[in-house]
């Protein structure tokens, strides 16, 4: 892989990294709103808090661990890597998200 293949590749996680972290921001936020109470509201925003910031991380380190001196097999590890532990993140948060918002 040359130069800018990989950094079309890290831009990608990056972008996948913002977006994610958007997503589950703005749903955690229309679940602390349907909740009635303050100190609802405030747990769940402290309890997923730290979803959140595992799948951002997950994207994040694959930003950060890629590089262009790396051969096609580690590239392709860390693609794997970042993508699969980023993905189920970000399913375990979406389905959390779903069960506080289907529980009042």
């Amino acid at each position: 892989m040359n130069m800018t293949d990989v950094t079309n590749l890290k831009k990608r996680m990056l972008i996948l990294g913002i977006v994610s972290a958007a997503i589950l921001i703005g749903l955690t936020a229309l679940c602390a709103l349907k909740f009635n109470t303050l100190e609802k509201s405030g747990m769940i925003l402290y309890m997923m808090a730290v979803p959140i910031f595992m799948t951002v991380l997950a994207f994040v380190f694959g930003y950060v661990d890629l590089n262009e001196r790396m051969d096609e097999d580690e590239i392709t590890y860390m693609l794997r890597r970042t993508y699969i532990f980023g993905g189920v993140m970000f399913s375990i948060t979406l389905v959390a998200e779903l069960a506080l918002y289907l529980s009042t």
